[in-house]
């Protein structure tokens, strides 16, 4: 969890959106963010950006940008695998740069 993740604007906004999501599941029509699968009533599920924040951070507040993702089950964790493919990425990167040699 990032330090974004623990502001009190992000808080408020899950307060606000978990139980309009919460309806979407008990209707069956929830679809998770991350893999595309459907969040079934009685699975796990976290609010999640539908655009990252990092790439995205002035649509990080916004309804629209959130939705259901699988959360804490055994193997279904879309929301932490997601978050750790971007990260993981982002560290390569930065990896590749500072051993690539610079051109003369």
């Amino acid at each position: 969890m990032t330090a974004f993740h623990r502001t009190a604007a992000w808080g408020a906004l899950v307060r606000r959106m978990r139980p309009v999501l919460q309806a979407q599941v008990d209707a069956g029509t929830a679809v998770c963010l991350d893999c595309g699968r459907p969040v079934l009533p009685g699975d796990r599920w976290q609010v999640g950006h539908r655009l990252g924040r990092d790439s995205h951070p002035h649509l990080a507040l916004m309804d629209w940008n959130v939705g259901t993702s699988h959360g804490g089950q055994k193997g279904r964790s879309c929301n932490q695998r997601a978050g750790a493919r971007y990260g993981n990425a982002k560290r390569a990167a930065r990896a590749k740069r500072s051993t690539e040699m610079l051109p003369w």
